[in-house]
């Protein structure tokens, strides 16, 4: 969802966005929208041990900042945000840049569905992270390192001092761009 609705906002609304693992859509670092998904686990237990578990559904949710003003946004995030008025300088058709998410999204699903060229490919191209200095924040603590990209499961994959540490969730709490950058 968050490829599809990076290239929904890069083609409608003429600027270049993209994802940025785990569910944020940014234009230039700012965070411009994100995706939620909730799902219906069935899971099999056997007392306290979970024997297996198979994902039997779930909702998939999209938030942009479209129409808005920045001063519109809670003052916490308008450094690290922005809205596509902000960033255009001009009002967005909301049908349009649905109507564009769907087809997006549509035009993408056998690659999610693991019936194409994997996701982790999909990703590359519009990986805001990829070869960054990134700071995850997930269960087992706090990791710097270079983000290498995700998996074809989606897990962000990190490097670290050599070692490639895989993550299927967790927080970003901090970017350097990569050393090849544009300044």
């Amino acid at each position: 969802m968050a490829v599809a609705a990076a290239q929904a906002v890069t083609e409608t609304a003429g600027c270049a966005a993209q994802a940025r693992w785990p569910n944020d859509i940014v234009i230039e670092g700012r965070k411009v929208g994100g995706v939620l998904v909730e799902t219906e686990v069935n899971a099999r237990r056997a007392g306290a041990c979970l024997l297996s578990s198979q994902i039997t559904g779930a909702v998939l949710s999209l938030g942009l900042n479209v129409n808005l003003d920045l001063c519109a946004l809670p003052e916490e995030v308008r450094a690290s945000a922005t809205t596509l008025r902000q960033v255009t300088r001009e009002d967005h058709s909301l049908e349009a840049l649905a109507a564009s998410v769907l087809a997006r999204l549509e035009q993408i699903w056998p690659q999610v569905a693991g019936r194409g060229p994997g996701i982790s490919e999909l990703w590359r191209k519009w990986d805001a992270l990829l070869g960054a200095e990134v700071v995850v924040e997930a269960d087992r603590g706090r990791m710097r390192g270079r983000a290498g990209g995700v998996d074809d499961s989606g897990a962000l994959l990190l490097e670290v001092r050599g070692e490639v540490h895989r993550f299927v969730a967790g927080e970003i709490r901090a970017v350097r761009a990569p050393d090849n950058a544009a300044a």
